[in-house]
């Protein structure tokens, strides 16, 4: 089987998720290649692409052909990709990007569109409306939760399917080791872009508040982006400097590393003033393949993943968020016990093998 996958970086730090999808299948036997809408090395992503090739260093060794085309939507490149039809499969990674391609798509190959975000979704939906006749008729969607599966509903008369489709983590790379403990402090972590659905200030006003409670803590921040001055600012007016770590963009190796020596991590996600939400963030997957609780707002797919009371805590502002940080310093048994039930509910659900296996399914299905 040959497939055509399909996204707008590649490769991005922050969608490794594509990489995995793209090696996981070569690994199994699907003759995978890419076309990206950008070159990451000729843009601003240029740091993206050289720590995703620590992440994935079998990028570099395995013979992926990628295809680099700006505008997809009048590609001659992509034109000629896919009316070669020698592709048995088409994956739009970013179900929206199929909206651009609607008028033109005529191959024999099965096409996917998979669906992270409702923004995503609704860009699809007007989409069909408008071009009722078009190449959705002949697409799968692939939503990553169920959340997102509940709100295809109004689509299922335009597509040929709706299956939903949950991303994994490698279990066998992050998994739980003996924390190394720093300090004394209980260290806490969030991992995300500084964007503002990431939430990042409700976290940093919650320190504060723990701080102020007498409770010795730590926060850690991988990441960078857009919102970094405004966050390093407010670390400053709230001072915070000396209880809070900024690591920046970290390859896979740091990553774990930094996890490992984390009591909790944050999840406080929100949906932004453009509709912006999250999707089932892998984060999450990966603190609990470590075996750390999450405590977490119930954003979008969240509550899928994070159980209340289980394998971590969802709250809904700033004086919950403060109020489950502080108790879960000061309960160790129930960190753990917490971790412990993450990382089972991984294994069974969100095992990156496991899933990469049921798309090569879908694909054949």
């Amino acid at each position: 089987m040959r497939s055509l996958e399909i996204a707008y970086f590649f490769p991005r730090i922050s969608e490794t998720f594509v990489s995995d999808v793209v090696l996981g299948l070569r690994r199994k036997g699907v003759l995978t290649e890419v076309y990206s809408r950008f070159d990451p090395s000729k843009t601003r992503a240029r740091e993206d692409t050289e720590i995703e090739s620590q992440i994935h260093p079998e990028l570099a060794s395995t013979s992926i052909k990628i295809h680099y085309e700006t505008d997809i939507s009048s590609s001659p490149v992509f034109r000629r990709l896919v009316v070669a039809s020698c592709y048995d499969v088409i994956h739009f990674h970013f179900g929206e990007m199929l909206c651009e391609v609607a008028g033109y798509v005529h191959s024999d190959a099965k096409l996917f569109a998979t669906l992270h975000t409702k923004k995503h979704l609704e860009s699809l939906i007007a989409c069909a409306r408008q071009q009722p006749e078009n190449v959705l008729s002949k697409a799968i969607l692939l939503p990553t939760s169920d959340y997102l599966s509940k709100l295809c509903a109004p689509l299922k008369k335009y597509v040929a399917g709706i299956v939903t489709h949950k991303l994994g983590t490698d279990t066998q790379f992050f998994r739980p080791v003996a924390r190394k403990a720093a300090n004394e402090k209980l260290t806490f972590l969030i991992n995300g872009r500084f964007v503002e659905k990431k939430n990042h200030k409700d976290v940093l006003k919650a320190l504060s508040e723990v701080l102020e409670k007498g409770v010795n803590a730590h926060l850690v921040m991988i990441g960078d982006g857009v919102l970094s001055g405004k966050i390093h600012s407010l670390v400053n007016r709230l001072e915070l400097s000396n209880n809070v770590t900024f690591s920046g963009k970290v390859a896979k190796e740091e990553v774990r590393e930094l996890y490992q020596c984390a009591d909790v991590t944050l999840q406080p996600s929100i949906t932004d003033d453009t509709g912006d939400e999250e999707g089932l963030p892998t984060t999450i997957m990966e603190y609990s393949a470590m075996g750390i609780p999450t405590i977490a707002y119930p954003s979008a797919g969240i509550p899928e993943i994070v159980k209340d009371g289980k394998t971590g805590l969802l709250v809904e502002n700033v004086s919950q968020l403060s109020r489950a940080m502080i108790r879960l310093a000061k309960d160790e048994i129930l960190r753990h016990q917490m971790g412990k039930n993450a990382r089972l509910f991984v294994e069974e659900g969100y095992n990156q093998e496991r899933s990469i296996e049921k798309l090569r399914a879908i694909y054949y299905g």
